[in-house]
């Protein structure tokens, strides 16, 4: 199976389960992302993980202001992750997959179509305290702090193994110094931090995810 068909069979289970289940659809999302993912959104928020930053995007607090009226931006940052998200899913009279993926990233940082493509890139994911993806054959490691504040890159036990090296591609590196990561001669690793300690954007996570994506084809 491709990278591209993986992704679309867990993204269709998790729409199919949506679709038919009577549910409330917060207990629904709840459910289907424990089962399809094997992540448990409640249990992060209670850990007090996700994405920080000083304001959600202007749809999401629309979305809480609309259910908790009158409340204030700081009231509704002082929420549980499960709690804003639990608003914004209530606005979800027909559920769709697309919408509902769409409020999780925006409230909690977890791109589940990202997600969902993972395993067949080989790239091991630490984020949110929990591995989000996590395979034998694993090439690659992308371990985050405590709300994504900080990132460091490093090859698995696997790569080691099969490369008979504890360095990653030459390639790898210079893409990863280009994007602002520092390397850790003593580790072997990668490290970048957010200077605004604030969680790191989608961009910056999408442009790290492609440069390991393309140096794991490229040791397929």
């Amino acid at each position: 199976m491709n990278k591209a068909s993986n992704q679309q069979v867990k993204l269709k289970q998790m729409d199919e389960q949506i679709k038919q289940s009577g549910r409330p659809v917060p207990e629904t999302v709840l459910e289907t992302v424990r089962k399809v993912f094997n992540m448990d959104l409640k249990e992060i928020s209670d850990r007090g993980e996700g994405r920080l930053e000083e304001r959600y995007s202007d749809e999401v607090m629309e979305a809480v202001g609309k259910r908790r009226q009158p409340i204030t931006d700081a009231e509704i940052m002082n929420l549980t992750k499960w709690e804003v998200l639990k608003d914004c899913l209530e606005q979800e009279t027909v559920p769709d997959g697309d919408s509902i993926r769409e409020w999780i990233d925006a409230v909690f940082g977890i791109n589940l179509k990202g997600v969902a493509s993972l395993e067949e890139a080989r790239i091991s994911v630490y984020s949110k305290g929990i591995w989000v993806s996590r395979q034998p054959e694993d090439l690659i490691v992308i371990d985050s702090g405590r709300g994504d504040i900080d990132v460091h890159v490093y090859p698995s036990e696997t790569y080691k193994k099969a490369e008979g090296t504890t360095e990653l591609p030459a390639s790898l590196q210079e893409a990863l110094l280009s994007l602002g990561y520092t390397h850790m001669k003593e580790t072997d690793s990668f490290y970048y931090k957010n200077e605004h300690n604030e969680s790191v954007p989608p961009s910056f996570k999408g442009r790290t995810m492609a440069v390991i994506s393309e140096a794991t084809a490229s040791l397929a």
